[in-house]
């Protein structure tokens, strides 16, 4: 069986019952006519292959949606004019299967139901389809939001022409896109517009590692190459958020490759940058290149998803604004925004089961609860956790972020080889994500690896330096500098916490321990009392639980909790 990529068309004819109750042979004569002189040639003309001819209706297979879509235009122009035969037609880019004669597959079930919500007249095209057309075409088709199509597990956005669509829109999905515009070559040497290409190319790629954004096709982008490009135009045609562009210009032996990052809304110049380097080894150079491209815009377009979901007020957000607002509320460190997350996350995840990002969130927001002494059942939120790490990894084994979710339940489990390997596997599927940085800075801190912890964490400090989750990326580095006897690092490390959010009581706890050992009692003092003003119920015995140590770093940490300590800190 023959599998392939294709652009599926299929057209249905309006009230076909109807017509040939009230008059068989007069219909019949015009759809036979119809056929010959507009259906048939016009798909001819570009490229099609009439897969079957149904009495009301075709089904077409395009090598390209640009030719499904010019074929669309053309027959619904020509019927424009006829008294009685209106068409609706969906198309929709996907992977059939050839069998006798025959195509199966997403690419054929989706466009039939993309044909039953068109209006009479109209076009109904898959975002799959609409992101392959040229600008010009696409301009012509308004987006719908999604649909929830019949028999098909997954909403799908929906765009058209003809006035619309049928029935009832689903939950929007306003997930974050970006759109990488092809660099332009300002050289006079035409060898520089493969570099060029190269950079635009490997950019979309390392972006796409990324599964909270939605990035454009390099077929799609590539259409604008060598067009002004109109921001706010080029956003609204491409349904983007966000737009990467740059340019290359080499003068002798060096390179001058500059890149920014645009809010499409706004105009807004989030981040830019210019990169002079020598000419030496232009593949090198090219890494070199993608690679800072990339871990400047994607914790710049984070910032600016964050910032954005703190206006986020609705009750019926689609999922990635559920996302969005759940990670706002999560990052405020309280237990009254945490509550409210858990109930957004639990209901996000029975309208969409299968996202394994949700899960994934799921297991951090849990997770959230041991270090922060939330939990009402150390043991059952740690159960549950790890349900929802291994239903994320289920779901999708290539997330880094569900990699990650399990690396952080096998530390708390005290299975620091298993948590290695878990974090060690999120690292190499996205080594540019800042969260999964700073949470191996937090797994190697509680593994005693301080050097690593060091390295890790400012790393990720890099990518993202306001970050709102540092404070919990802080955790290990400090548990680590504490066992090395590195308390003046430690104390530090704490401050860095508390100056970025006041109110994370873990910050205090540890620093009032380390500062305890360190002799300087009332600055000790001053932090527990911070601390129990936050968490007035907060004692040594409960505060074990808390941190993920066992065996011989456990007793390091216990053994640093001296009477000394107590007595200053007020524990008991």
């Amino acid at each position: 069986m023959e599998r392939r990529l294709a652009a599926i068309l299929i057209s249905d004819i309006v009230g076909y019952s109807k017509l040939m109750g009230a008059d068989e042979a007069g219909t019949l004569a015009a759809l036979r006519q119809l056929r010959g002189e507009l259906f048939e040639p016009v798909v001819a003309a570009h490229r099609g292959t009439v897969i079957k001819r149904m009495g009301d209706g075709w089904l077409v297979e395009f090598a390209s949606a640009v030719d499904a879509v010019g074929n669309a235009i053309a027959v619904q122009e020509g019927l424009a004019q006829h008294a009685n035969i209106k068409l609706r037609i969906g198309i929709h880019v996907g992977d059939i299967m050839h069998e006798d004669e025959d195509i199966f597959g997403d690419g054929v079930n989706i466009a039939a139901r993309l044909q039953e919500i068109a209006v009479p007249g109209g076009i109904a095209l898959s975002e799959m389809a609409r992101n392959s057309l040229d600008g010009k075409i696409a301009a012509a088709f308004a987006d719908q939001g999604e649909r929830q199509l019949k028999n098909i597990t997954e909403a799908v956005r929906v765009f058209a022409s003809g006035g619309g669509l049928e029935g009832t829109p689903v939950k929007s999905d306003s997930q974050p896109s970006i759109a990488v515009m092809p660099f332009e070559n300002r050289s006079a040497d035409p060898e520089q517009e493969y570099f060029a290409d190269g950079i635009t190319e490997d950019v979309i790629t390392e972006l796409a590692r990324f599964r909270d954004f939605k990035i454009i096709a390099p077929n799609t982008v590539f259409s604008y190459k060598g067009q002004r490009i109109d921001v706010a135009k080029v956003a609204a045609e491409l349904d983007v958020r966000y737009i990467i562009q740059g340019s290359v210009h080499k003068a002798g032996e060096r390179v001058r490759v500059s890149a920014q990052l645009l809010e499409a809304a706004t105009n807004e110049n989030l981040w830019a940058e210019r990169y002079d380097r020598d000419l030496v080894d232009i593949f090198d150079l090219q890494d070199e290149i993608t690679q800072a491209i990339v871990r400047a815009v994607a914790p710049r377009s984070g910032e600016a998803e964050f910032r954005r979901a703190a206006t986020l007020t609705s009750r019926d957000l689609g999922l990635w604004d559920t996302i969005a607002k759940v990670r706002y509320l999560l990052y405020q460190f309280s237990k009254e925004p945490w509550e409210e997350a858990l109930s957004m996350l639990q209901l996000a995840i029975q309208d969409y089961p299968e996202e394994a990002t949700l899960h994934s969130m799921l297991c951090n927001l849990l997770f959230l609860q041991l270090p922060l002494g939330w939990a009402g059942d150390h043991e059952e939120s740690l159960e549950q956790a790890n349900a929802a790490a291994r239903e994320a990894l289920r779901l999708d084994s290539q997330d880094a972020y569900s990699h990650r979710a399990m690396s952080l339940i096998r530390m708390f489990q005290g299975r620091f080889d298993e948590a290695i390997t878990s974090i060690e596997i999120a690292l190499k599927l996205n080594p540019n994500s800042a969260e999964v940085l700073g949470s191996a800075a937090g797994v190697y801190g509680v593994f005693n690896d301080y050097d690593r912890s060091s390295e890790l964490l400012r790393r990720a400090v890099d990518l993202s330096p306001n970050d709102p989750a540092r404070p919990i990326w802080n955790l290990g580095l400090v548990l680590s500098a504490f066992m090395a006897a590195r308390y003046d690092d430690a104390i530090a490390t704490c401050t860095i916490s508390i100056e970025m959010n006041p109110n994370f009581p873990s910050a205090y706890r540890q620093r009032a321990a380390v500062l305890a050992l360190s002799d300087r009692l009332d600055e000790a003092r001053r932090d527990v009392a911070k601390l129990l003003e936050l968490e007035p119920n907060t004692n040594l015995r409960e505060t074990a639980q808390r941190v993920p140590l066992r065996g011989e770093h456990m007793e390091i940490f216990l053994d640093g909790q001296d009477e000394k300590t107590r007595a200053c800190c007020g524990f008991t």
